[in-house]
């Protein structure tokens, strides 16, 4: 197996994990709270139920990024057209910035600049 395979085979299981979040967020946010991973738990659950939507926002679009970047990864070099290879890129471009939006509106919406040293006991810097 080359390391093209190997790549888009890696970015189709990180494709298939954050849609498994995205639909959890979506359908199931309580779901979310008893895995492993430990995702918006340590807020208080209120707050993590708000949030759960922009999570599930966020995670959709790492999907479709992360699906983008498998199709360049197995398009790159195989095709004789540019043309496929600045189309997958702009688009796989598109959702990285999309996915920075969602994630300053997480941080917004989330806050977990304002009162993560407070929680804990310690005096903010």
């Amino acid at each position: 197996m080359g390391p093209r395979i190997a790549l888009a085979v890696f970015a189709l299981l990180n494709s298939v994990f954050w849609g498994f979040l995205a639909g959890c967020w979506r359908w199931r946010p309580e779901l979310v709270e008893r895995l492993a991973i430990r995702l918006g738990t340590r807020r208080g659950h209120e707050r993590y139920l708000k949030s759960a939507p922009a999570w599930g926002r966020l995670a959709a679009v790492l999907t479709g990024f992360w699906i983008t970047a498998a199709a360049l990864y197995l398009v790159g070099d195989r095709t004789k057209s540019p043309f496929a290879v600045i189309v997958l890129f702009t688009i796989a471009a598109c959702f990285l910035i999309m996915a920075i939006v969602a994630g300053g509106i997480l941080v917004r919406t989330v806050g977990f600049g304002d009162s993560s040293a407070t929680d804990s006991g310690q005096q903010p810097v």
